[in-house]
């Protein structure tokens, strides 16, 4: 080869690649960090679960669907029927520790216990905007906020067995209560 066709081969050559530029660590963005917070849910219940896949997944099912063990069933195997639906979905779901989810979760009866407490002492919450700098700021009022109170008093009577889902008086609680009466009145 000649000194000139060596000359054009090199010439022909694509140029060097620029080394990349050493990446930054970025904060991560909003969804990042809800992807990350579901991943590790996921995994605390998977382990909760005994990592067993189709409990775990049953469970996040369940609660998806309002505590319907056969719509859950239905939603991580929707070739079944409804009636097998309903047999697997009651099945599973005493398969479920829920328990054990709940502790891994640190949803416990403490926690449940302080936030009935706290819904129980709701208040009214005045939220205002200020004309001149456009912020919005949030204060408590003393006054009791009822519509809350009431939701929370209705879980709390189901809890203690004095109320029911739809909002009556428990059966037993009111036969108690006739015989407490009668006793009261007859000295008994």
């Amino acid at each position: 080869m000649t000194k000139k066709a060596v000359q054009k081969n090199t010439r022909t050559k694509r140029p060097a690649r620029k080394k990349a530029a050493k990446k930054t660590a970025r904060k991560p963005t909003p969804a990042q960090l809800i992807k990350r917070q579901r991943e590790e849910i996921a995994e605390l219940m998977l382990d909760a679960c005994d990592n067993d896949m189709d409990r775990a997944m049953f469970f996040a099912e369940w609660i998806r669907n309002g505590r319907n063990a056969t719509k859950a069933a239905k939603a991580i195997r929707p070739h079944l029927s409804d009636t097998s639906a309903k047999v697997v979905g009651s099945r599973l779901l005493t398969s479920v520790n829920l328990l054990a989810i709940f502790n891994a979760l640190g949803l416990g009866v403490e926690e449940y216990i302080e936030h009935l407490k706290n819904g129980l002492n709701a208040k009214q919450i005045a939220v205002e905007k200020d004309p001149e700098t456009g912020s919005i700021t949030a204060r408590e009022l003393d006054v009791p906020n009822h519509d809350v109170r009431a939701q929370y008093h209705s879980k709390l009577g189901q809890i203690l067995g004095i109320e029911t889902k739809d909002g009556g008086t428990s059966v037993a609680v009111q036969v108690n209560n006739l015989i407490n009466d009668k006793r009261d009145k007859y000295g008994i």
